[in-house]
């Protein structure tokens, strides 16, 4: 991928230099051919003019065609229809006497050899061979005054071979340009590894000498180290003695403060034991006030319901007393009536004496009627006092029992409060519990690691002699790693020199 990228770029670059060129020609011929085809003889004046116009016209396209990077690409294509369509009208004006025309035509695949581009010279050879076709098939008499059918036939031939070579010139330069690419790459990468090599030899080089001084600086102390080793053994010998009675001490410390913790662990199980106990309780005296509250709650339901039934048999007493007092006004006028049927009877006579009886009947049912709506009257009027006490009441025992809710609530909210701290009491008793689980356990752990610290004191003043000895081996061991550090400083110096010379 990267041989075809370093290739296109090559031939990129020579076809901007060909179109440059290519360009520059055209132009010059362009614009230098003007005063030749104004003096051309045997030509009319029209021809010469539109010759020299559209040479102009042709070259300054081409320029601003190269000039554009959106069509620069076809800069080439559009030079060769610009040159063999300059020769197509230079050969059907001129006419006879211009035998030199048709060798324009054999320049300009030598010319387009430039691009180095084998397809280039394939379509320019194309175009030649089709202007000359439209030259015979529509202008042959221009064609034919310049040379006759034979000689164009073997300058065919000849024209073909010369094209064959052109073109294999093009394929051979454009694979040696190809070559030339790969081994422009080719050198490219090697001077990239060589470079790499170089800054590899010189890092390395650099960090030779930083190692050797960092092995210089740690010699050096480790070689004091060891002076001070030897002089702290005896130091570290004496101290060996004091940890150990430090440790004992120590050791007693701690089982004195493990029987504490112990004894403390104990009663916070007991705390603990106690508050689940009362939480238990609390919770069943919650279930009992809870029970309490919906007995108040279905009691004070069915106070309401006595209320509004007593309302309504109050209601209905005075209804019935409103009655009575219809029934007593029809008695007062049935009373009326039987007083009015008497003074009728006896205005009557002796016929009338039955219809008196009647009428006295009538009296007494009447008198009846009035005395016992009286007496119901008497009784409603003591029922409703009755009703009206027993409502009072009634409505009072509704207000001690909404009071004695709202007490029970707040009661039970209370209560709950309460099992709530005893809840966390509880944890925090268990917390307490577990930490002193936790205590004991690490004065376990401390107890075994004062008696391992008072065996590793007796092993620290039996170390302290190999100590010595090995301080002594150190102080060999350094004298040879200076030794190594100085053979490590000439490797570093012939590293730098062997990268100044290739550089």
């Amino acid at each position: 991928m990267k041989k075809h990228h370093v290739r296109h770029e090559i031939l990129h670059e020579h076809e901007l230099w060909a179109n440059k060129v290519g360009t520059v020609i055209t132009g010059v011929f362009g614009f230098t051919a003007v005063p030749v085809f104004l003096a051309i003889p045997n030509v009319l004046i029209f021809w010469r003019i539109m010759l020299s116009i559209i040479g102009v016209l042709l070259a300054t396209g081409l320029i601003a065609v190269s000039r554009n990077k959106k069509t620069a690409g076809l800069t080439k294509y559009i030079l060769t229809v610009v040159l063999v369509s300059f020769g197509f009208l230079m050969t059907i004006t001129m006419g006879e006497g211009n035998r030199c025309i048709p060798f324009y035509f054999f320049s300009l695949p030598a010319f387009c050899l430039i691009y180095l581009n084998p397809r280039l010279i394939l379509i320019v050879i194309a175009e030649t061979i089709f202007a000359h076709v439209i030259m015979m098939t529509y202008f042959p008499e221009e064609i034919f005054a310049l040379h006759q059918p034979a000689m164009y036939i073997y300058a065919t031939f000849i024209y073909l071979l010369y094209c064959l070579a052109v073109y294999t010139i093009a394929v051979k330069a454009l694979s040696l340009l190809g070559i030339l690419g790969k081994r422009e790459e080719e050198q490219t990468r090697l001077n990239r590894h060589l470079t790499d090599i170089q800054q590899r030899i010189a890092v390395a080089s650099t960090q030779l000498r930083k190692t050797s001084v960092a092995l210089s600086q740690q010699a050096g102390e480790m070689l004091a180290s060891s002076q001070e080793t030897a002089a702290g053994m005896e130091e570290m010998a004496r101290m060996v003695d004091v940890e150990t009675s430090e440790v004992t001490k120590v050791s007693q410390s701690v089982s004195e403060i493990n029987e504490i913790a112990e004894e403390i662990r104990k009663k916070t199980m007991e705390l603990a034991d106690a508050f689940d106990k009362t939480h238990g309780l609390s919770m069943q005296g919650a279930e009992l006030i809870y029970s309490t509250i919906d007995g108040i709650q279905k009691t004070g339901v069915h106070m309401a319901e006595v209320v509004d039934a007593t309302r309504r048999l109050k209601e209905s007493s005075l209804k019935i007393s409103s009655i009575l007092k219809i029934m007593n006004e029809i008695a007062e006028k049935t009373t009326l009536l039987s007083v009015n049927a008497n003074i009728e009877a006896a205005r009557a006579g002796s016929t009338g004496q039955g219809f008196a009886v009647v009428a006295m009947e009538i009296k007494k049912l009447a008198e009846q009627s009035a005395q016992g709506t009286e007496e119901i009257k008497s009784i409603i009027g003591d029922t409703l006092l009755d009703v009206d006490k027993v409502m009072t009441a009634i409505e009072s025992s509704l207000a001690t029992v909404e009071e004695g809710s709202r007490e029970s609530y707040a009661v039970s909210g209370s209560i709950e409060k309460i099992m709530e701290n005893i809840s966390k009491n509880s944890e925090q008793i268990r917390t307490i519990h577990q930490a002193l689980e936790k205590l004991v356990a690490m004065n376990n752990n401390i107890m075994d690691a004062t008696n391992s610290l008072a065996g590793i004191a007796e092993e620290t003043s039996a170390g302290t002699e190999e100590i010595s000895a090995t301080t002594q081996q150190q102080a060999i061991a350094i004298d040879h790693i200076v030794e190594q550090i100085k053979e490590l400083e000439q490797m570093a110096s012939a590293l730098d020199l062997l990268v100044s010379k290739a550089s």
